[in-house]
């Protein structure tokens, strides 16, 4: 029975951060790296919660969606595969597909098998390739901005989260003219129009890069920004208002604080309120694109997420917003709110 009165849904609760009267963006991610576990769908179904929940309140909002095209193979689980040794490194459009029928390339294929899913579940978002925002030129001016800015951003990296990039570090990585590889180049000395860069062997565990220097213009596709310099490039472009995340990047110190740094002391600007959400867990741990139950394999519905509690195994499941007017776990305040998440012990945020 009713108690009289409309329940408040969670998603109402975050329509208060959001200044009536302007354009808004949500925005989401996914790096199609392999395979996406279910646990791949919970952000976008939370973010498409939340966009309809705005639209329902009359704002002007548009839910963009990227692809992470650009980021380089670096799976130790995928090294192991048959073939996939000599592509360690490389960004992952540059991989042959396992299927051409499906995509064109090994990003385009597991994306494209991941994004099927979400017209069955009612999110349409706008879809939008990182090799395509490289490639246009479409980032050419963020992109200048963090080389112009590099020493900035290397003391916001130790300031925030205690990384010691070395001296001249740049936050771009170059694809190697030789190699193909991007995920083993050290680019420095940007002198306004080209920057260096070295090839290194040993720059990373998980690839060998081939040693070539050379020097190159970090533009239309040539290079992309480092993890958290090209988020911070994305809200510019997009003009990104509100992003919600996993609980993996939003540690104290993790990926959207050193993000959330950068935006305020390089463009001067706030960066966009969201909330955090929790893990699918299975066996008690993170799935990850390597591991867990694949997305692809099942037969999703908006109501089917984790409760969010380290130890709770994957098939512990309650609703997810859309179906209940509970705040889901693990999505408990708006990361603006001065709160900090200690740090996963199963999961080490990305740089």
């Amino acid at each position: 029975m009713s108690s009289g009165h409309e329940a408040a849904f969670w998603a109402d609760e975050e329509v208060k951060l959001l200044q009536p009267g302007r354009p808004h963006v949500v925005r989401d991610s996914k790096t199609p790296s392999g395979a996406v576990p279910i646990s791949g769908l919970r952000g976008p179904i939370i973010s498409d919660a939340l966009f309809r929940t705005f639209k329902a309140n009359a704002l002007d909002v548009r839910f963009v969606y990227t692809i992470d095209d650009y980021d380089p193979m670096d799976s130790q689980s995928m090294k192991e595969r048959a073939g996939m040794a000599e592509h360690m490194g490389k960004p992952l459009y540059m991989i042959p597909s396992p299927d051409p029928s499906v995509g064109t390339d090994f990003a385009d294929y597991h994306a494209t098998r991941f994004i099927a899913l979400f017209a069955g579940l009612g999110i349409t978002p706008e879809f939008h390739r990182m090799r395509d925002l490289y490639r246009s030129g479409a980032l050419d001016k963020q992109i200048d901005l963090v080389l112009r800015n590099a020493e900035t951003i290397r003391a916001i990296h130790k300031r925030v989260a205690n990384v010691d990039h070395p001296e001249g570090w740049l936050p771009i990585a170059v694809i190697c003219e030789n190699c193909g590889r991007i995920g083993t180049t050290l680019a420095t000395d940007y002198d306004g129009t080209t920057v260096a860069y070295e090839c290194r062997r040993d720059y990373v565990e998980w690839a060998e890069g081939c040693g070539h220097v050379g020097r190159v213009a970090p533009f239309g596709g040539t290079a992309k920004l480092l993890w958290n310099e090209q988020w911070c490039a994305q809200w510019d472009h997009f003009g990104v208002t509100y992003e919600e995340g996993g609980k993996d990047l939003l540690t104290a110190g993790g990926s959207r604080e050193r993000s959330n740094e950068i935006y305020r002391e390089v463009w001067k600007r706030e960066p966009p309120p969201g909330l955090q959400h929790e893990f699918f867990t299975f066996g008690g741990k993170k799935m990850a694109s390597s591991k867990g139950i694949g997305a692809e394999g099942v037969r999703p519905r908006r109501g089917c997420v984790s409760r969010g509690r380290g130890e709770r195994p994957r098939e512990d499941l309650a609703p997810l917003p859309g179906l209940t007017n509970a705040r889901p776990a693990g999505v408990p305040h708006s990361l603006h709110d001065g709160r900090e998440l200690a740090p996963d012990p199963q999961h080490q945020a990305r740089g």
